[in-house]
This record gives structure tokens, sequence and C-alpha cells, in this order.
């Protein structure tokens, strides 16, 4: 039997020219991805900050048709129409406010039917980058005035 020797050559391996090479190339598609990165974590946030507005809006909404069961004009006013300001988890300030039109009641007068009221509640912000209203709803009450 004959042994076989297995000899190292020099063109084993990476050299150190290779090597740099790799880098520059993955360098650069590092560089060309990095800003498109950037940008949709920016896009992400401003999201989220949306989705908060936008929930907090469908919170004022749901709120003004529970009240709306008292069949007073007044607590539903005072349901919707106060400016209240929420932080989002970002820090970012959100003003939710409401208004309520078509709800007149006099009573002892035809206006004392039952009707439906119009409900319009707005978030905006003072934030940079957001154009306001960042989420806007408006809606129509049932509310059926109590004699």
């Amino acid at each position: 039997m004959r042994a076989i020797s297995v000899r190292a050559s020099d063109e084993d391996g990476f050299g150190l020219v290779e090597i740099m090479i790799s880098m520059l190339l993955l360098g650069m598609l590092f560089a060309a991805a990095a800003p498109l990165l950037i940008n949709s974590f920016r896009v992400t946030a401003k999201n989220t900050t949306i989705s908060t507005a936008s929930q907090l809006v469908s919170q004022r909404v749901e709120s003004a048709r529970t009240v709306s069961v008292a069949g007073d004009c007044a607590v539903l006013r005072a349901q919707v129409e106060p400016a209240t300001v929420v932080t989002d988890g970002r820090g970012i300030a959100l003003t939710v406010t409401g208004v309520v039109t078509d709800c007149t009641q006099t009573p002892g007068s035809e206006h004392d039917q039952p009707r439906l009221a119009t409900v319009a509640v707005t978030v905006s912000t003072a934030a940079a980058g957001f154009a306001n209203p960042v989420a806007h709803a408006t809606t129509q009450i049932f509310v059926k005035f109590k004699p």
C-alpha cells in the first residue's frame, strides 16, 4: 500500500485581497439598505401614533353612545365636548375634542322627540410630521328624550 500525502498549496483559503473585496461589497449593500430600514422605523412610529388617535376617536364615540341612553343633551355634550390631552406611548401629545349638533331639547314641544344627534370627534397634535386632524369621525347617535 502506498500512502497518499496531501500537501497544502499556496492557493488554499482566502487571501487578504478577497476578504477586503467581500467586506467592501457587504459595506455597499448595508449602505444601500440602511436608509430604507431607518425610514421604515419612522413610518412604523408614525403609524403607531395614528393608530392610537383612531382608538381615542372610537372610545369617545362609544362613550357618547353609552350616555345617549340617558336621553339628555347636556349629558351627551358633557361626555363628548370637553377637550382631553392624552400622551401616546411615544410621548406624542394628542388632543381629543368633540362637538354635538342637532341635539336640542325643549320639554313639552315637538323637539322633545327621539332624534339623531350628530357627534363629531377629532384628534389633533402639535407634534411635527403629522397632518391635523390625525384622526376624525362623525356619526349620528339616537337620543331618546325622556319626559
